[in-house]
């Protein structure tokens, strides 16, 4: 039941997604002749045609796409000229607008993740829970040799009262190669920990909301504030896991010595979504609320990354296009990071999300 939650919730942000490229391409005056439900791969059903644009649904349905292409680079000659028909004449358009509508659906994810938040404090109110350690990182012992333990209960940070582990996390993540204090509860007792976080602002605990937490009653000024200030921590949390993911995924394979370190095996991408929900709504489903908005801020972010089928990809073309004042030779480059990209996503990623949609593709 978690995993189709979880699913609906992604394929629910990805159609999001590329509705908001379309609607900006749409109301620049950009064409945008195919918008699909699924992946642009194989058969095909049309629902219909309006708006010049005719609507799709594909038997791989986990995913969606927009084809845009007066965007750039994708789907034009060497001369520039698109390579399928077009309604109307094919329009080069500013480079703002072309940049504006890359960055629509970056701009989604982040606005509906505030949304999401904001939402989850008026249906369920603020969680006022408890901050425990479930355990501690071998890897990086630097908690477990302060003096953590799990099972304690992390009531604050240096002077940051903390009652989620986000706030902790993207306390720390804002605070790399400083002391800090961490003052627990173990058994009844305060107690004052003091450690040094490394270079990445992690010490090595695994924390978890503690059971029996309990929910106050928000009005809505009030959620504007807290939704903001749990915008700033997810947005902390989803940078510092993107960037601890990003250095892992490179240096997964770095040294073979016999003095290297073998780092643990972890699950990645699909899997640990799966697995990090199903924890989720066991302890609280009302949690599943705040996992959403902070998956949307990890979909903005990821989004950024040059991979093909993502915006960074798209982006990144458009300024090379533009820098070099014309698309020629576009298409080469970006076949190249294409082929480069998808290798990378198919070795490194457990489902590549670089699969999950597009902007400029269509099968005729």
């Amino acid at each position: 039941m978690a995993g189709l939650l979880i699913l609906a919730i992604i394929y629910a942000l990805v159609v999001g997604h590329e509705i908001a490229h379309y609607l900006v391409a749409r109301a620049f005056g950009f064409q945008a002749p195919v918008f699909g439900f699924g992946l642009p791969y194989g058969p095909y059903a049309v629902l219909g045609k309006k708006w010049d644009t005719e609507f799709r649904v594909h038997w791989l349905i986990f995913g969606a796409y927009a084809s845009i292409p007066e965007l750039d680079p994708e789907l034009t000659a060497d001369d520039g000229t698109p390579l399928e028909s077009l309604p109307k004449p094919f329009t080069r358009f500013a480079l703002w607008k072309k940049l504006t509508v890359a960055f629509a659906g970056i701009f989604f994810y982040l606005v509906a993740a505030w949304l999401i938040m904001f939402a989850s404090l008026n249906i369920f109110g603020a969680p006022e829970s408890k901050v425990i350690v479930q355990g501690l990182s071998t890897a990086n012992p630097i908690a477990g040799d302060a003096g953590i333990k799990p099972g304690d209960e992390v009531v604050a940070v240096d002077d940051k009262k903390v009652s989620r582990p986000d706030e902790v996390v993207s306390y720390l993540i804002a605070h790399p190669d400083t002391s800090v204090t961490v003052h627990v509860k173990r058994a009844g007792n305060m107690q004052d920990v003091s450690m040094r976080t490394n270079s990445d602002g992690k010490v090595g605990m695994m924390l978890v909301n503690g059971s029996g937490s309990t929910y106050r009653r928000v009005n809505p000024i009030e959620s504007i504030s807290l939704a903001n200030e749990g915008f700033i921590g997810i947005g902390g949390a989803a940078l510092g896991a993107t960037k601890g993911y990003i250095a892992e995924r490179f240096h997964a394979d770095a040294g073979s010595g016999a003095n290297s370190e073998k780092r643990p095996s972890r699950p990645y991408g699909m899997l640990a979504v799966m697995k990090f929900a199903s924890d989720i709504i066991a302890m609280d489903s009302r949690y599943l609320l705040s996992f959403a908005a902070f998956l949307s801020f990890d979909l903005a972010v990821v989004n950024l990354v040059p991979w093909p089928g993502l915006d960074g990809s798209h982006i990144v073309m458009i300024l090379i296009n533009a820098a070099r004042g014309k698309t020629a030779r576009g298409n080469r480059i970006w076949r190249l990071l294409f082929v480069i990209g998808l290798v990378f996503c198919l070795l490194r990623s457990t489902i590549p999300l670089c699969m999950l949609h597009g902007h400029n593709r269509q099968k005729k």
